[in-house]
């Protein structure tokens, strides 16, 4: 699915609706799944980069959490640490 597809053009009103319907907790929850969802869309639905986008998603959570509670040094060789991994994720599945 692509911006100019008219699968996205039903998609984008359906997740901005689900998102002002869900109450203030499960809000980021369904922008994620929605995210999640377009992106698998675009991947043309293969299991294994399904698997990868899920563990990417993971990792990058766990990554945030331990961020925020690190101090110091540690902090900052945990963002070190995170942006390089993104940025290699990132790099191999672009080129």
């Amino acid at each position: 699915m692509t911006l100019t597809s008219a699968g996205y053009a039903l998609f984008l009103p359906l997740v901005a609706l689900a998102y002002y319907l869900a109450p203030g907790r499960l809000q980021n929850a369904v922008l994620l799944l929605s995210s999640c969802l377009f992106y698998g869309f675009g991947l043309g639905g293969h299991p294994l980069s399904a698997a990868v986008l899920a563990l990417h998603v993971l990792f990058t959570y766990l990554m945030a959490r331990r961020i925020g509670a690190a101090k110091g040094a540690r902090k900052k060789r945990l963002m070190a640490l995170a942006v390089v991994s993104v940025a290699a994720v990132l790099a191999v599945f672009k080129y």
